[in-house]
């Protein structure tokens, strides 16, 4: 094939295709169809087209005499020019988009949806801030599989992040509706708000609110009655609208307070253990469970890594691949009862916060955790049993093992 044919790039060939196809010299493929094409298929097709062609004076077959690069530049200018005017409206569309608070917000849930954590990704089919959302979401999993720290990735795009601990405390409710405390300054009582007081308050001034109940399935029957009615809101002017009367007196009676179930969304979590709900209580959530898999403890270490600022490499790839298997292979000593507690994603925040972001640290550290967080005990004695802290590192030396090629541990 000529040299001046076979030194064209892969936009030059393209062009020079859609020639050779309007002249009907390439049949079985359309001018539209070339726009993905390497540079190696085009030059087959175009060798194909040409093999015909008579010879040039020099002997060369497949010289195109009938097409010069004018032509040719033409077609590439005009299919340039088309795909400029498209990315300066895609440019134009990202610039207003961005201009927007909400939106802006809104790309660190994607972010965190799109890098593979299964919990963000289940939260952002049902939550975007500010618009209507009837989906209460109880996200069930084992202890520490990274279910708070989803919610609050999720929680970035709400003008208003309220979270709270659920207990079997008497005084559960005054926590969540409010009521008298001693005024420290002034002497006397002050009525300030509940938790969920603050968030019904804000979201009826049209602020977005995200309130998480973590460990919801701690709470009393009585507790849970109460949410029960809460959360089956009133429909207002053909809108969910929730309804909640706080310890406030306004005219000698208790003040009623309401919002739109569209500024304030709810999201619960709980651990599955022996801990049962009240089944109307758990009728009122769309449930999702989360089962353990090493693939998605492997996407969520790495999201936790990132976003305490390490660095995306392959020994990041390495090491969450390694922590994964070891989250595995310790939850497998719980259940055979060589291990008191296996590892999890707060061993893993825990061995950060201590030693910094950089992978040999946190392998430092979480030698230093293991130990103690996986064996068990004599419950006599209360002294390490010796083969459970043995089991504990073997899970150890295998994770080690694993990531010592990308550092010295």
């Amino acid at each position: 094939m000529d040299k001046s044919i076979t030194d064209m790039d892969a936009l030059e060939l393209r062009a020079f295709m859609r020639l050779l196809i309007r002249d009907g010299k390439i049949k079985g493929m359309k001018s539209a169809e070339t726009k993905h094409l390497k540079k190696d298929e085009c030059l087959e097709w175009i060798e194909d087209a040409l093999k015909d062609e008579p010879a040039d004076k020099s002997g060369a077959t497949g010289a195109a005499p009938s097409y010069d690069m004018d032509e040719i530049k033409k077609e590439i200018a005009g299919a340039i020019e088309k795909v400029s005017r498209r990315v300066n409206d895609v440019e134009t569309i990202i610039r207003d988009a961005m201009a927007n608070p909400k939106v802006s917000k809104r790309l660190k849930t994607i972010a965190g949806a799109s890098s593979g954590n299964p919990i963000v990704s289940e939260c952002v089919k049902y939550y975007k801030a500010g618009e209507e959302n009837e989906t209460k979401l109880m996200l069930l999993s084992p202890p520490s599989f990274g279910k708070s720290h989803a919610v609050r990735e999720l929680a970035a795009e709400y003008d208003l992040f309220l979270e709270h601990n659920c207990s079997k405390s008497i005084d559960e409710l005054d926590s969540l509706i409010g009521g008298a405390t001693p005024d420290n300054d002034k002497g006397g009582f002050l009525n300030v708000d509940g938790l969920l007081t603050q968030a019904v308050r804000a979201a009826g001034k049209e602020k977005s609110v995200l309130l998480f109940f973590d460990e919801c399935l701690r709470w009393r029957e009585d507790t849970q009655a109460f949410l029960l009615t809460f959360l089956t809101g009133i429909k207002k002017d053909g809108a969910l609208h929730y309804k909640l009367t706080t310890k406030k007196s306004v005219g000698g009676v208790l003040e009623t307070i309401t919002c739109k179930a569209k500024h304030l969304h709810i999201i619960c979590g709980a651990n599955l253990t022996a801990e049962a709900p009240v089944p109307a209580f758990w009728s009122r959530f769309r449930k999702h469970r989360i089962e353990f898999t090493e693939t998605m403890a492997k996407n969520i270490c790495r999201m936790i890594l990132l976003s305490y600022g390490a660095s995306d490499s392959a020994g990041l790839e390495t090491f969450c691949g390694a922590f994964s298997r070891a989250m595995s292979e310790s939850r497998d000593l719980v259940k055979k009862g060589s291990l008191f507690g296996s590892w999890d994603f707060r061993c893993l925040e825990q061995a950060i916060i201590c030693g910094g972001v950089d992978l040999e640290s946190i392998t430092r550290e979480l030698t230093a955790i293991t130990p103690d967080h996986c064996a068990a005990w004599d419950m006599d004695t209360g002294d390490t049993t010796t083969d459970s802290k043995a089991s504990s590192f073997v899970v150890l030396d295998k994770f080690i093992k694993t990531v010592k090629g990308d550092f010295a541990v």
